[in-house]
Parts: structure tokens; sequence; C-alpha cells
């Protein structure tokens, strides 16, 4: 099937920053850079584990854990 191709509004910023990334990626048009994007976000968006670094480290207490049932 051949592909259909229709036309989007993008502000100046948006247009200017797609200009880049196709810059960058070596990408020959815009559907290329909008491809790229999407692929990137299909692969998950990174972690925000430890993003924190003034969070102390997770310690577990194990006294007094009268709310807890013991097996």
């Amino acid at each position: 099937m051949e592909a259909q191709y229709t036309s989007i509004s993008v502000s100046f910023d948006s247009k200017e920053e797609l200009d880049n990334l196709k810059k960058e990626i070596g990408a020959k048009t815009y559907d290329k850079a909008v491809q790229y994007l999407l692929k990137s976000r299909k692969k998950g968006i990174p972690s925000t584990a430890g993003c924190d670094p003034d969070l102390p480290a997770f310690t577990r207490d194990t006294g007094g854990d009268f709310h807890r049932i013991s097996y």
C-alpha cells in the first residue's frame, strides 16, 4: 500500500527543533524525523528511579512491626 500524506501545523520553535533533529540523525524528510521520535518514545520513557540524590537510601525497619501479621 502506498503511503498517504497530510499536512500538520507546528510552531516555528518546533520546526527549528525538527530541523536540528533531521541534521542530527541524517533524515532527509520531516516524516523520518517524526518517525524517529515515535520509535524513540515507544522504546520507553527513561526511568526516573534515583533521580533525587537528596533522598536517603531505603532501609527496611526490622523492629517493632506490630501492624504486620507474622507467618
